[in-house]
């Protein structure tokens, strides 16, 4: 709710007892203005007529001209109009990597938005979508009967035997992998003013296992595109969801994981301030969807070269310890100020040449990373602009 509402830019608040608030329930059926302050909110009656909508218009973009499957080493940032903005930042992440101290997970390539767009047109679900998007339902049943209708067009239609032969062969390789994950690169999502976190999902496929079937990981991450979710997001946010397309980043799984972690690369607690935000958990465990009662390590790092008071010393700020690690860090010092100096890195990489200081202390990316095995290297595997 939270990352909602600061991307919507409309109040937050929490109330328990709002249920029993016999004040507030004389506003029933009433256009209220709701205001949150630092310790308080106050509801009113307001008879203006104030759109909150954002005033945005996206066109997106779908260049639709590469027709077989692209190895990482082959694309980048400029490649979203091809294969989705995730797959173009991880290439961004790859060509990094080469002269930095983490890596991204091997053997990566992207399925272009042309087999997704094919695959709409033979399971007629295309004009599905063009239908909808001419007349979109105030009622939100209806409007989720016809999503399900295009999910279900997905799923039912057989994936390109063509594309499966491909896809399999790339995944076949000498050192064992056989468990690839199928992320979600789409045309809307990573955008400036709009990140898409969450909407659209990723699958595990693995070879020679139908119940992880390749072809079941593509159409449940194609068919994710058209969620009720995803669907009202992207309208609120005003975007154009004609040319609206789906590619597919496709890597080894990471099974011996053993942390995993988000990161921002900006201090949101210190305004114009040094250090980066650090959310990290044991194995497996969702940092950003954990079980209830569980707590993940939280912490601002600071990169080497901005450790201007305690030059020889790792500083780090913790927030919280994680409830699964005896409230110890999962990380150890030498391993935060490695992922603090890949995050300056990568914040340096990405963010426009020639800026201010304060400008460049007040743009923040999130950041994915992981920390994979017995050597327990560090791995970056997704990059995205933060926004506040």
């Amino acid at each position: 709710i939270s990352i909602l509402g600061q991307n919507r830019k409309i109040p937050i608040c929490a109330y328990t007892k709002i249920f029993n608030n016999v004040e507030i329930d004389k506003y029933l059926g009433q256009q209220v203005k709701l205001t949150v302050k630092a310790d308080t909110f106050l509801i009113e009656p307001d008879t203006s007529k104030i759109n909150n909508t954002p005033k945005v218009r996206i066109d997106l973009k779908a260049d639709l001209s590469a027709d077989s499957l692209i190895g990482i080493r082959y694309l980048n940032r400029s490649s979203f109009s091809v294969v989705g903005s995730k797959a173009a930042n991880f290439a961004a992440l790859y060509h990094l990597s080469k002269n930095a101290d983490f890596k991204t997970p091997e053997f990566a390539f992207a399925i272009p938005f042309y087999f997704y767009v094919n695959h709409t047109k033979k399971s007629k679900a295309d004009r599905l979508i063009h239908s909808l998007i001419l007349n979109i339902p105030e009622n939100q049943k209806k409007l989720e009967k016809k999503l399900r209708l295009i999910r279900k067009r997905i799923y039912k239609t057989p994936v390109d035997p063509a594309l499966l032969k491909e896809v399999e062969k790339k995944m076949s390789n000498d050192l064992g992998y056989t468990r690839f994950r199928f992320r979600s690169s789409t045309n809307a999502e990573d955008l400036k003013g709009f990140s898409g976190a969450g909407l659209y999902v990723s699958k595990t496929g693995e070879l020679n296992n139908p119940k992880k079937s390749i072809e079941k990981a593509i159409q449940s991450v194609w068919a994710s595109l058209w969620s009720y979710q995803a669907f009202s997001e992207r309208a609120y946010f005003k975007i154009n969801q004609e040319n609206l397309a789906m590619g597919i980043l496709v890597h080894r799984s990471f099974q011996h994981e053993k942390v995993n972690g988000v990161a921002i690369t900006k201090n949101i607690y210190r305004n114009i301030s040094n250090g980066f935000l650090v959310n990290s958990q044991l194995g497996n465990e969702s940092v950003v969807r954990p079980k209830p009662g569980v707590t993940c390590d939280q912490f601002i790092c600071f990169p080497a070269n901005s450790n201007i008071i305690y030059k020889n010393k790792i500083v780090i700020d913790v927030l919280t310890y994680s409830s699964l690690n005896d409230n110890q860090l999962v990380m150890s010092e030498n391993e935060i100020q490695n992922l603090a100096n890949q995050l300056e890195l990568i914040k340096k990489h990405f963010t426009r040449k020639n800026i201010s200081k304060l400008t460049y202390l007040n743009t923040g990316y999130d950041v994915e990373f992981k920390l994979d095995g017995i050597t327990r290297q560090l791995y970056i595997k997704q990059v995205r602009p933060y926004n506040d």
